[in-house]
């Protein structure tokens, strides 16, 4: 990523990627007692910029879940908070 913006590239990114990989790191290092994953994970979100999560988007996140499981074709389980949904409706 560093090379990326080092050639003027823009990094961004969704606030719920940040978390669907941070939680796991999280678990690891807790685990194994080394936070270097973790380390370069801050390293990474202080150099990229982070989308939101607004009303609107999750609001369009239960209009596309619905239509999936309703034509036979669902992303997650019903208990799933199906974040890869959440993140194409943004």
């Amino acid at each position: 990523m560093l090379g990326l913006t080092a050639r003027g590239f823009y990094v961004v990114s969704y606030s719920l990627c940040d978390y669907k990989v941070r939680r796991n790191l999280v678990q690891e290092s807790i685990r194994t007692n080394n936070h270097d994953s973790l380390n370069n994970l801050d390293e990474i979100t202080a150099i990229a910029s982070f989308l939101l999560l607004t009303d609107e988007s999750l609001k369009m996140t239960a209009t596309l879940w619905a239509e999936s499981k309703l034509s036979g074709a669902p992303t997650a389980k019903d208990s799933s908070l199906d974040a890869d949904l959440i993140i194409c409706a943004q």
